[in-house]
């Protein structure tokens, strides 16, 4: 899946954001395809424990470069993204790695991917985790 709006929480709820006629983003997603699917299937909403979602996995690019950073100077000051930032920097910013980012309590189902994905003994493809604290950005209002 390809989220659009996912990352602009600001212009995705602005009232000429396309947003408010369509779903959009990554919560769309779950609430409008994933979870109902999940209760169609008969399997148990509360023993989901999650997805991957596997935005931007084929846009590959080993130039150095090729990666770039919004805002570098804040990115690398958010705790869960300065050690990814450092080895971007390392690397030469290159486009050649797969970011897992997930909450502390997602870290086994990451583990799962991350081993899986090291199976398939391509070196050049290299998998950078980052754990984030898990905020609730939307607030009880938006349930």
């Amino acid at each position: 899946t390809a989220f659009d709006y996912a990352a602009n929480i600001e212009r995705a709820y602005s009232k000429d954001s396309p947003c408010q006629e369509v779903g959009c983003g990554c919560r769309a997603f779950l609430e409008e395809i994933l979870l109902p699917f999940v209760r169609k299937s008969g399997f148990p909403v509360e023993n989901f424990q999650g997805a991957f979602i596997l935005d931007g996995v084929l846009n590959y690019n080993n130039t150095p470069g090729a990666q770039t950073v919004p805002e570098p100077d804040v990115f690398r000051t958010i705790p869960a993204f300065s050690n990814l930032y450092d080895e971007m920097v390392a690397d030469g910013y290159r486009g050649n790695f797969i970011a897992t980012i997930g909450r502390q309590k997602d870290v086994p189902l990451m583990s799962v991917f991350n081993k899986k994905f090291a199976q398939a003994d391509s070196p050049q493809f290299k998998t950078r985790d980052v754990t984030i604290q898990h905020m609730d950005i939307f607030g009880p209002q938006a349930r």
